[in-house]
């Protein structure tokens, strides 16, 4: 397997390791409780802890199965695992914890054998994941948890004094993979993306691990002025979607899938993935009550007033 362990100040550990084709970092805190933020995904968390002590206590940032489907084995090697009670419930059964990744609605635009295949592929890395406490009293004085809604309900970051892991809270301009993964922001509530930024310009962190490469920095590891740069670019990537989106739902009626396809296409995406459908349906409710629905059949299309 293919991964680093990098030290980023005392105590402090970043796991460097890959999805497919882009960047996955996780973060391990030395103290007097060995604390692992993020759990990766089932067949790579086994070998990844094996270059470090064994965590007593693994927080998850969110409910996706490359942030929490190696809470499972880590629970059968006697890692307690905690994460925000969103997050618990989602992860409670297979269904919520596949569908808050890739919710079922959104497979009718997409063909079924990629479907069926992406399905197989989350379920197999999901495992079975396994929350134990959403209680963070007693750790308060190594981390700080700070709620981050906006990505997906329950989403939490980390502070370690001035470092913050944002796992996928906030995520620049989206991402671009070394061969094939392309992606615009993933956001299921504009307004809570943006207070969530807000919140993290506030704190004013000196580093920021991000849970990808996420552009513009491109980087695992984001500091001194390429912190600004990062969160500039997050409002400022919002804004486009927010303005690409109106003047697309201008034009005519749309489909969600018609809707996505022009998304993607404003921001140079060339392949439809199922989580760019989230961040279009997230876009449409922004506009609330100037969004015109017209129904055909089971298919809702979509005009700005």
């Amino acid at each position: 397997m293919n991964f680093e362990i990098k030290e980023i100040d005392k105590d402090i550990l970043l796991l460097a390791t890959y999805l497919q084709d882009v960047d996955l970092n996780l973060l391990y805190i030395d103290k007097r409780i060995p604390i692992l933020l993020d759990t990766s995904y089932t067949s790579e968390i086994e070998e990844l802890v094996q270059g470090i002590r064994l965590p007593k206590i693994a927080l998850v940032s969110h409910s996706h199965y490359d942030h929490a489907g190696g809470s499972g084995k880590l629970a059968n090697l006697g890692v307690e695992i905690r994460s925000h009670p969103i997050t618990k419930s989602l992860l409670s059964s297979t269904y919520t914890s596949i569908y808050s990744f890739f919710p079922h609605k959104y497979a009718k635009f997409l063909s079924t054998k990629y479907t069926k295949e992406y399905y197989r592929y989350i379920r197999t890395e999901l495992g079975y994941p396994k929350i134990h406490s959403t209680n963070f009293d007693d750790i308060h004085d190594i981390v700080e948890v700070v709620e981050g809604e906006g990505h997906v309900a329950g989403t939490l970051l980390f502070r370690i004094r001035n470092i913050l892991f944002t796992s996928d809270g906030i995520q620049g301009e989206g991402i671009i993979g070394s061969s094939k993964t392309n992606a615009i922001p993933q956001i299921s509530d504009i307004k809570k993306y943006l207070v969530t930024l807000q919140k993290v310009i506030k704190m004013n962190p000196e580093i920021i691990i991000p849970g990808h490469n996420y552009l513009p920095s491109n980087k695992r590891i984001i500091e001194g002025s390429e912190v600004d740069r990062f969160l500039n670019a997050s409002i400022e990537t919002v804004v486009k979607l927010i303005s690409s989106a109106y003047d697309l739902l201008s034009s005519d009626f749309l489909s969600l899938g018609e809707f996505t396809e022009r998304l993607l296409k404003a921001f140079n995406v060339k392949q439809i993935y199922p989580q760019a459908f989230i961040t279009s349906e997230a876009l449409i409710k922004y506009f609330g009550n100037n969004v015109k629905i017209k129904k055909e059949g089971e298919i809702s299309l979509y005009k700005l007033d």
